[in-house]
């Protein structure tokens, strides 16, 4: 039986107004349904990109407070006549970075206090001396750590053998890593001159005990 709708709102034959209308609420409900749908996980997912950039921020603004950290260097003996491994306290500006940053400052210049301040304006610090320092990837998505000799120079007119410092370099760096990177390979950056020299010392490093020393000075 035929659906109609007279001009006074009583149903007549033959129009079909009514199931027409009927398809037309239905198609206009979907398409609400729909929209409300499409724009839920849009907004779920503007929150979760809003959520993860307040993260970044707040890391970069927690990284960037600044504390002492100790990291160890291989330092000029003077008098001695050896390199000397010592802990070195550093104003550390991005200490709360979650990555190791005493391994970055193992090469930074060092002109320790004195009580001679006109005279004592040398850098100590052979591993910055040489131009040698040392790196790594972010260690919460990678492991990976880099020697970089690539700007290698001896340290002239000090009397120290390059490969003593190389080594008490490295010594340092086995003393400043994280557990994360314990057992990582240290990858060499360096010329190809200094490559063939620096390369032995390097595979005999990654192939020692890190729970042990690997260069100690003579006593």
């Amino acid at each position: 039986m035929e659906s109609w709708r007279m001009g006074n709102g009583h149903e007549g034959p033959g129009s079909g107004v009514r199931s027409e209308e009927s398809r037309e609420t239905v198609s206009f409900r979907r398409g609400f349904s729909c929209l409300k749908a499409t724009g839920g996980r849009l907004a779920s997912s503007i929150m979760k990109q809003l959520a993860f950039v307040c993260l970044v921020l707040a890391k970069i603004a927690w990284a960037g407070e600044s504390a002492l950290t100790v990291t160890y260097q291989p330092l000029d003996g003077l008098g001695s006549g050896e390199v000397q491994i010592c802990g070195v306290v550093c104003h550390d500006w991005y200490s709360h970075s979650g990555q190791p940053t005493a391994l970055g400052l193992i090469s930074v210049r060092n002109v320790p206090p004195t009580n001679n301040p006109k005279e004592a304006t040398g850098d100590l610090n052979l591993a910055s001396v040489c131009g040698i320092s040392f790196s790594c990837g972010d260690i919460d998505q990678v492991q990976e750590l880099f020697f970089d000799a690539s700007q290698f120079k001896s340290p002239d007119g000090r009397g120290y053998d390059r490969e003593v410092i190389v080594r008490a370099s490295l010594e340092c760096l086995r003393r400043c890593l994280p557990d994360k990177l314990v057992k990582t390979p240290v990858q060499l950056k360096a010329s190809d001159t200094d490559k063939v020299w620096l390369s032995s010392i390097v595979n005999e490093f990654n192939k020692h005990d890190r729970s042990k020393v690997f260069y100690e000075p003579p006593q």
